[in-house]
């Protein structure tokens, strides 16, 4: 069977952060194909990068385009979580911040529910701009100490990368590093600016990393996001989340 086209739906009533690209695990249950797709979803679940990234080429080209891996990942999506018999197991997830006025995304972490984080990108700009960049979470636990971050504060941080959690962190962590106004975090971001990796990835590039243990972010793309800039799937590794 041909699948649909995939659909975003909520996954837990509408909180944020809850939404993931799905074709439906009724409809992959169908595919002759399916036993080949959950081996590679199993398999997939065995990679562990670590404190490394883990980097790929060539995955895009004429003959397996961004719309193939659209159906691949929103595929992969509905397998994991059946795998992991945990409805957050995994997370085909919308980019949320696209238009022509979308520049720079500092330093952060998703901190999704699952952690291992597969970033390929489709369309991205050829004048090179836009590049993503990391910094590993040991420097930034380095930082923090080097800024003289207040304890509670640095607790805060720190308890969003470290801690077990059933929801989603990611503006918990944002909003106390960058919005709430305070003079430790501007220290403390221009010291993660300093000490930032900025990497070009194009056309059918990727990386995989355990989203606990690097911050990653984008430098100013020309023309702004679009929603086909990178295709972004989160998953949990075999372990329980």
């Amino acid at each position: 069977m041909a699948l649909r086209d995939p659909q975003i739906i909520r996954l837990l009533g509408g909180v944020e952060y809850d939404r993931t690209y799905s074709v439906s695990l009724e409809a992959v249950l169908q595919l002759e194909c399916y036993k080949e797709l959950s081996v590679l979803a199993t398999e997939l679940r065995k990679v562990d990068p670590g404190d490394k990234i883990l980097f790929f080429r060539d995955l895009l080209d004429e003959n397996f385009t961004g719309e193939h891996l659209h159906k691949l990942f929103a595929t992969l999506r509905d397998i994991i979580a059946n795998l992991a018999d945990n409805v957050m197991g995994a997370l085909y997830a919308p980019l949320s911040y696209v238009g022509r006025s979308a520049g720079d995304f500092p330093l952060h972490s998703d901190l999704y529910i699952p952690r291992h984080l597969w970033n390929v990108f489709e369309r991205v700009p050829r004048d090179g701009s836009g590049s993503p960049i990391f910094l590993p979470t040991s420097t930034f636990r380095e930082l923090l100490d080097q800024c003289h971050v207040p304890s509670n504060a640095k607790t805060l941080l720190l308890n969003c990368l470290d801690d077990e959690a059933a929801t989603d962190r990611f503006q918990s962590f944002y909003d106390l590093l960058y919005v709430e106004q305070s003079d430790w975090s501007d220290r403390l971001t221009g010291a993660m600016q300093a000490r930032q990796i900025p990497l070009r990835l194009d056309y059918g590039q990727a990386y995989l990393l355990n989203d606990r243990k690097w911050l990653h972010g984008r430098l100013a793309p020309s023309g702004g996001v679009t929603t086909k800039r990178v295709h972004r799937l989160v998953f949990a590794p075999n372990q329980s989340l």
